[in-house]
């Protein structure tokens, strides 16, 4: 349930658009996480209550963070006594299921990965008063540390630096309401603790403003056995990772930038990330080889290489941490000014300034090092997977040791010669198929584990292949998402109002923004962004532009259809409403069926729809019902200037 919070974030684009929403309840209103550990695999069960206590139908939508190698296989809904459970479809087929069900009025669910490591839950038509329980199951094998298991369940990330490639309605959101859980962990045979908080008899209440790490002591290697869709039996084989004796030819790039100024976890000491970064490299460098090579380098916006040499000494030239985020810059610098084998990268993570595939293609082998609970998986995590490198988040474990797996990552770096054999996270994983099939584990179980080993074969596999095995294991990927349709529930005539659940401010994040921070230079940094997502494939002049960028389409639609202006700024009425009285507008209106300013609404709404912004392509195909494009592409010249 929501927690009063004295946590204050403002969105700068709003203040700097001078159009303020009105606020809204808060449609999560729960959320219960359970745990399952199986040898090596985690198996978590996430059960969210959308509860909808206004007086018209909504639609909640949710984007967070999760660990970038869970694989999520099952979404099943609870509304007004029917359960239901979604299927996977094609990205694009998924979302038009969706829409389509909007349209119709039905009540729907659809879960996409909008980018590695981040997803996005939409609830639609929660019909007034209604409550909706979507539960979804994730399976991803543990970290293993010094022979002990992690695992990392983010719930909120801190502020991320750059322009994200994500448009605005699916992009993370922060500065919500402080939300309660609950977890439930179940681990035979091992013993699980809980980093910064008690667990008692496997159970604890959250406040979901600080990841869920988990420390998992006995953990027992060996092979988890499940049965694919097809029929087949498969099989995880999960053993520690051995250690290689290869020597090093390894860049070390630290991140200094503004953010690590802060603690790696609330109240935990005064240190900050890069105190605890200097700390561990010191007692890495008493552990490497005389035949290791170590380049070092540090950046922020910038990046400077430090030198070359004995890392012991190196580490006093590092500098302070200071300025903004731009690892792609920085990884870019080092893999053409180093000549380092492979890659080392130690970092919050805080940063969409990187193009993966790009990196990627330059051939390194590049392993990630979390530090923080507010740091962000999505991208680096990405990042190294495709490299061949790895990552390791800093979640209950000490600084040093992942920096000491780390580095027995790289020195295995290139040496996979079985394509079934993967190394991730400290584990080596081998996956088997059998045309027989086996009996014996759980069904949830099974499930998961057919579930991880599609998700190893997944990158293995041309994107045709990859697809259809990801639709026929129900899984959600880069190129599948689960949906469902409620047909059996009531039809709502009204376009549900979109209600983004903000995640809860980190507890590293201060309470309250000084204004001159607030104010400079984020107001034109997020303006830029916002326009350059809506206006990506429009060519009209910037008049136009300006007003699609002042409304609001999500919050109100119906207020909107029905050409209600009330709830826009004065100033933004009036230009509509002289829009409205131009020559030509009111016979086409006419001739439409609809009233002039209906017809500005409709086609400024399709404009920004034709710009991505799902809520206003709501609206005008509300309006324009089964025009043609051609014919609103005509109409289009009433309302340019």
């Amino acid at each position: 349930m929501p927690i009063a919070s004295s946590a204050v974030l403002h969105d700068p684009l709003q203040i700097f658009l001078g159009r303020r929403a009105a606020a809204h309840p808060v449609p999560l209103s729960g959320t219960d996480f359970d745990v399952v550990i199986d040898g090596g695999l985690a198996i978590v069960t996430t059960t969210r209550l959308f509860r909808n206590t206004e007086e018209k139908p909504i639609e909640a939508t949710l984007t967070f963070p999760m660990p970038v190698h869970a694989t999520l296989f099952d979404l099943r809904v609870k509304i007004a006594g029917r359960a239901l459970i979604a299927r996977a479809q094609i990205r694009n087929k998924a979302r038009s299921t969706y829409e389509d069900a909007i349209e119709r009025g039905k009540s729907a669910v659809l879960h996409e990965e909008v980018l590695r490591g981040i997803h996005m839950l939409s609830v639609a038509n929660i019909p007034a008063g209604a409550e909706i329980e979507v539960r979804t199951q994730w399976v991803t094998t543990l970290t293993v540390v010094a022979a002990t298991g992690h695992l990392r369940i983010p719930v909120t990330v801190g502020d991320v630096y750059g322009r994200s490639p994500l448009a605005e309605s699916d992009d993370l959101k922060t500065g919500g309401a402080l939300l309660s859980g609950t977890l439930t962990v179940h681990a035979p045979g091992a013993q699980v603790r809980l980093a910064g908080g008690p667990l008692a008899d496997g159970r604890a209440k959250l406040v979901l403003n600080r990841p869920i790490d988990l420390v998992i002591d006995g953990w027992r290697s060996g092979t988890a056995r499940g049965t694919a869709a097809d029929g087949r039996a498969v099989s995880l084989a999960l053993l520690p990772a051995p250690a290689p004796d290869a020597s090093l030819n390894i860049a070390i790039l630290v991140d200094h930038s503004g953010s690590m100024r802060d603690q790696v976890r609330a109240g935990r000491d005064a240190a900050s990330k890069h105190d605890h970064v200097v700390a561990a490299l010191r007692k890495l460098a008493n552990g490497l080889s005389p035949n290791d090579a170590v380049d070092l380098w540090e950046f922020d916006s910038r990046v400077r290489w430090v030198g070359t040499g004995r890392l012991g000494r190196l580490i006093d030239h590092l500098s302070a941490p200071a300025g903004g985020t731009e690892i792609g810059a920085a990884l870019t610098a080092v893999i053409q000014g180093s000549v380092a084998d492979s890659i080392l990268l130690i970092t919050d993570g805080k940063s969409h300034a990187l193009d993966v595939q790009e990196l990627a293609r330059m051939g390194r082998p590049i392993s990630v090092v979390l530090v923080g609970e507010d740091s962000l998986e999505a991208n680096v995590g990405h990042l190294a997977a495709l490299t061949g490198g790895d990552i390791f988040v800093s979640g209950g474990a000490d600084l040093d040791d992942l920096l000491a797996a780390s580095l027995g990552s790289l020195r295995g770096a290139g040496r996979r010669t079985d394509p079934t054999t993967f190394r991730r996270s400290g584990m080596m994983v081998t996956v088997s198929h059998d045309v027989s099939p086996t009996a014996g584990a759980p069904a949830t179980t099974s499930r998961a584990v057919a579930a991880a080993a599609a998700s190893f074969l997944l990158p293995t596999l041309n994107e045709a292949e990859a697809a259809e095995l990801a639709e026929r294991e129900g899984l959600v990927s880069h190129l599948t998402s689960l949906v469902l349709v409620d047909e059996a529930g009531v039809t709502q005539e009204m376009l549900p109002g979109q209600r983004p659940v903000g995640l809860p401010a980190p507890a590293l994040a201060e309470s309250v923004m000084d204004f001159a921070e607030l104010m400079a230079p984020a107001p034109a940094m997020l303006m830029r962004r916002r326009s350059e997502r809506v206006s990506t494939k429009l060519d009209h002049r910037e008049t136009t532009r300006r007003l699609i960028l002042k409304m609001d389409w999500a919050s109100e639609p119906e207020r909107l259809l029905a050409g209600d202006l009330t709830q826009l700024a004065p100033a933004l009425q009036e230009e509509l409403k002289t829009l409205a009285q131009r020559d030509g507008m009111k016979a086409a209106a006419a001739e439409l069926g609809l009233t002039p300013l209906k017809l500005v609404i409709a086609l400024l709404a399709y404009q920004a729809g034709e710009g991505g912004d799902r809520a206003a392509a709501r609206i005008a195909r509300r309006l324009f019902g089964f025009t043609s494009a051609e014919r609103i592409r005509a109409l289009a010249a009433l309302i340019r200037t």
